[in-house]
């Protein structure tokens, strides 16, 4: 999925982000993922979580240095960053929007310009790593919260991304659904980065656990150390998982 060459996937050099109100959303942020890590990024709400991921492909426009995979995230490289780095949204509703999943699923390589077949074939390959064969037809309309979330995910692997930026990808799911996604990021071997508050979900899917509050990192190490730290956690608004309270 990606080059040998590559020793960082997401570096961030002093990375701000102000809002058009004045808003400090971020603030010298210092990040390195490396490529086949997967690491989640916590924190209390408006701790600038989503913000940060955002700013990954080029949606939002930083001060400071990031890099992806070594390319500098500037207005040069921008097409080429957003085909790599794929970002899946909260809400599954702000990502499908077509009559069809498959049309949903194409819309990507579509516009990439690439001939049928091979849309055909990311297509059907998506679905099958998010356990949604046979979806091509139906209508996000007439899919279970889970199953949307399912196929927005799908949506972005048509584009065959390097890194995978996932914004809440488990909250507000049944049991089988949270299941399912937890499944597929343990079988990825894509570079995962995501944003989450179901602590328990970390434990069983990432190496790594940033902590977010104020728009700063506060702490930053081993999942185990993070999520283990009772005093750390309630300092930012936090606790402890389920599985270790």
């Amino acid at each position: 999925m990606f080059s040998e060459n590559h020793k960082t996937a997401v570096y961030c050099n002093n990375v701000s982000y102000v809002y058009p109100d004045g808003t400090q959303a971020l603030k010298n942020i210092n990040f390195r993922l490396l490529p086949g890590e997967k690491a989640a990024i916590i924190g209390p709400n408006g701790a600038g979580k989503s913000t940060f991921l955002q700013l990954l492909n080029g949606i939002k426009r930083p001060q400071g240095e990031i890099k992806i995979f070594e390319t500098l995230l500037s207005e040069k490289n921008l097409r080429n960053i957003k085909t790599h780095v794929g970002l899946v949204f909260q809400n599954p509703d702000d990502q499908l929007f077509c009559p069809t999943i498959f049309d949903d699923l194409a819309f990507g390589p579509v516009n990439l310009g690439m001939k049928e077949d091979e849309t055909e074939s990311r297509v059907t390959k998506a679905l099958m790593d998010v356990g949604l064969q046979g979806y091509e037809k139906r209508s996000s309309l007439h899919l279970s919260y889970g199953e949307r979330k399912l196929a927005a995910i799908a949506s972005i692997l048509t584009m065959n991304p390097w890194l995978i930026a996932m914004d809440e990808p488990t909250s507000n799911l049944d049991p089988l659904h949270r299941r399912k996604i937890i499944q597929w990021i343990n079988r990825s071997n894509l570079t995962c980065l995501l944003t989450t508050h179901d602590m328990d979900m970390i434990t069983e899917t990432c190496q790594k656990v940033v902590l977010f509050n104020k728009g700063q990192v506060m702490a930053e190490g081993e999942t185990k150390k993070i999520l283990k730290d009772k005093k750390l956690l309630e300092e930012n608004d936090l606790e402890l998982p389920l599985k270790w309270q």
